[in-house]
């Protein structure tokens, strides 16, 4: 039933009634033991909508930004768009996870993530599901620092290197996971199961109707139905609503890492690395080998050494790859085969 809430024409509708009916624990807290849910607070299901508004707000200033139809509704797959929303929502339990039943503490204690065992046994989805939205939610955490930044942080050097590699580990997922980046860096949104607290503010802007700028046409990427379906909120004595302030923050957050997203699109399009997940070892492994001498487990390092090298200098030749992997390889091997104190 919840893939069908996320397959109709304003998902985030659909999982603002389910908060207000408080089938939140009945729908996606089945599978957590006592010992999690006793650390959770009762207004975890409203800071998960909290976090799906704040998606519904990004998305909705990046249409208006381009002036085009929403990413969300004209360029993802219907499976995509379930995987994004659903990431959404959970993305306050991530970094959450408890201890196996079965496997005492010790050092070979077995935890299970959280946001994993929703999607595949509260939800019953399938286990392409499940790693998907874990891949989303765990690249998107090193976007937000990598590529989105931090609020009052200075923002790394966009290099090559850096955007490469998170590309490679995404594939064609990367940009899901640069917009949930962007989601956990609004003003609101924290990770519960991080042991962060939950702002009273967030809890109360989630009880009212969406915060997210409208679009040109109406409503907004996930609330098609906002203006009827979830009232118009409470409102003082001159007819603005009463967190009309927290709202306002919410959309200039919103409008500011929209920007933000195009600002990174825009670069990875310049330097040519969407699709650098089929790239190849300009060496392959046997070259490798004969060259280094390397066996086993280090020749992954090494590998991993040479990409590097390829994302660094895109029109590298064979000749130029091997001199550079003579150059670090005595180094790799040596601190593979015994670690530096």
């Amino acid at each position: 039933r919840v893939q069908g809430m996320l397959r109709g024409p304003s998902p985030g509708d659909a999982l603002s009634l389910l908060c207000r009916f408080n089938l939140f624990d009945t729908v996606f807290a089945t599978s957590f033991p006592e010992t999690l849910t006793s650390r959770l607070p009762n207004t975890v299901a409203w800071g998960c909508l909290h976090s799906m508004r704040s998606l519904d707000a990004v998305l909705s200033s990046l249409a208006n930004s381009r002036g085009s139809a929403s990413f969300f509704t004209k360029e993802l797959t219907c499976e995509e768009r379930e995987w994004l929303v659903l990431g959404a929502f959970l993305a306050p339990l991530e970094g959450g996870e408890f201890q196996a039943l079965g496997h005492p503490a010790g050092k070979k204690t077995k935890f299970i993530p959280v946001v994993h065992t929703v999607v595949k046994e509260a939800l019953k989805w399938r286990v392409k599901d499940a790693e998907a939205v874990s891949l989303i939610l765990e690249l998107a955490a090193d976007m937000r620092w990598s590529l989105i930044g931090r609020d009052g942080a200075e923002l790394p050097a966009f290099t090559r290197v850096r955007a490469g590699k998170l590309l490679r580990r995404g594939k064609e997922y990367w940009r899901l996971a640069l917009i949930m980046g962007a989601v956990l860096e609004m003003p609101g949104v924290v990770m519960l199961g991080e042991g962060e607290e939950l702002e009273p503010w967030a809890v109360e802007l989630a009880k009212g109707p969406p915060s997210a700028e409208p679009l040109e046409s109406k409503g907004s990427p996930l609330h098609a139905f906002s203006a009827t379906s979830l009232g118009e909120g409470e409102r003082t004595k001159d007819g603005v609503l009463n967190d009309e302030t927290n709202a306002a923050k919410v959309r200039v957050a919103a409008k500011h890492l929209a920007l933000r997203v195009r600002t990174v699109e825009d670069a990875i399009g310049a330097m040519d690395l969407d699709g650098v997940w089929d790239m190849r070892p300009i060496l392959d492994g046997g070259k490798v080998m004969k060259l280094t001498g390397a066996k086993g487990p280090v020749m992954k390092v090494l590998t991993e050494r040479l990409i590097d090298w390829q994302l660094e200098h895109p029109g590298g030749t064979e000749e130029e790859a091997t001199a550079h992997l003579l150059s670090v390889s005595e180094k790799i091997i040596a601190e593979f085969v015994q670690p530096p104190r």
